[in-house]
């Protein structure tokens, strides 16, 4: 008689925790699922049990049409067309590298607290990496990528303050681009009206979506080195050398499995939302989401392209976005029942998940 095709996942669940039994599971927690994937989640006998997640699609955060209490913008974040400038983002991205660490616990923090982080300004890939130099960690986005995620959070800002549908149609536009190998382009054009670019609503809701996909980006980055992938993350801080790193490929950065990847998204959307905890209004999976879009339309439309680097290096988009979203879910009935969210794992995953399943390449 052929086993049940759950048993064996249960077996590997049960066994990766010593001591639990299946009577100690509620019965709202037999299993929660992943949405999208093929495969139950099963929580440790010690973890803050949280509500019943059902099979299908989970509704995401809804943002407020401003964050409140925000600080203001500084002088010269803002061109005249209502997009953030990039000395402004690059300064932002140091902000919130900062604010993931802190919100990390001290012994994770102690692992990665003064790594160097740096902007490839040298490529017009898209990609962001966690590596080793000379034996010590680093950490870098490439321009092209916070160019990118500079003009998607202007988008979805105004469509959540005007009610247009622009975001989809930017990533469209971007995505041609490199697929013909080109640079990311800015928006054409009349893409906003005059009133819209410089209007505060949408200027506070562009900064907090670029945050949080900036936070997904780096938060993921980051748990490679507090997760033990890269090898080197031990406390030691230093310099980076710019010119011995933008001479380095894309295929000189170490390629992490799939079960991997998956870890460091687990970890750093919580480590995102651990942060938000300290900000007015929080944050949210969505800049997560919305990374991961693009990088969907981009394999959509520019599956061979050379500037494409992320898609080489990281599971499909499609299977991530479901994992970030369940994360999420699961971190917010976790601080509504037990008054606290993530706690910054410094474990592989916050729970076991049997592995393999299908990610296809």
């Amino acid at each position: 008689m052929r086993p049940p095709r759950w048993l064996l996942p249960l077996a590997a669940s049960l066994a990766w925790f010593p001591g639990t039994s299946w009577a100690q599971v509620p019965q709202q927690m037999r299993p929660p699922w992943i949405p999208g994937l093929p495969v139950p989640v099963f929580l440790p006998p010690n973890f803050p049990w949280s509500t019943s997640v059902p099979p299908g699609p989970q509704p995401g955060p809804q943002p407020g049409p401003q964050q409140p209490g925000m600080a203001a913008l500084p002088a010269g974040a803002v061109d005249q067309n209502g997009y953030f400038t990039i000395p402004f983002m690059r300064s932002e991205a140091e902000q919130v590298l900062n604010e993931l660490v802190a919100a990390l616990n001290p012994t994770t923090r102690a692992k990665v607290q003064g790594i160097p982080f740096a902007f490839d300004s040298q490529t017009n890939e898209i990609n962001a990496f966690a590596g080793c130099q000379n034996g010590s960690p680093f950490m870098a986005m490439t321009l092209p990528l916070l160019r990118a995620m500079g003009h998607i959070a202007e988008a979805k800002a105004a469509d959540e303050v005007f009610g247009t549908r622009r975001v989809d149609s930017y990533m469209r536009q971007a995505a041609e681009a490199m697929a013909a190998n080109a640079p990311i382009p800015d928006p054409p054009p009349g893409f906003y009206a005059a009133h819209e670019t410089h209007d505060p609503r949408k200027l506070g809701r562009q900064r907090v979506i670029l945050d949080e996909m900036i936070g997904f980006v780096m938060g993921h980055e980051l748990a490679h080195h507090y997760l033990g992938h890269t090898g080197c993350a031990n406390g030691s801080g230093g310099a980076i050398d710019p010119g011995v790193l933008f001479r380095l490929p894309s295929r000189a950065i170490p390629v992490f499995n799939q079960p991997i990847e998956a870890g460091a998204d687990v970890n750093g959307v919580e480590n995102v939302l651990d942060a938000g905890v300290n900000r007015p209004g929080g944050l949210t999976e969505m800049g997560g989401v919305l990374t991961l879009q693009f990088f969907g339309a981009l394999q959509q439309l520019s599956p061979g392209s050379l500037l494409t680097g992320v898609l080489r290096t990281h599971p499909q988009p499609q299977l991530r976005i479901p994992l970030v979203q369940q994360t999420a879910h699961q971190w917010r009935a976790r601080r509504a029942a037990w008054g606290t969210g993530g706690t910054s794992p410094s474990g592989p995953l916050p729970f076991p998940i049997p592995f393999p399943f299908p990610f296809p390449r």
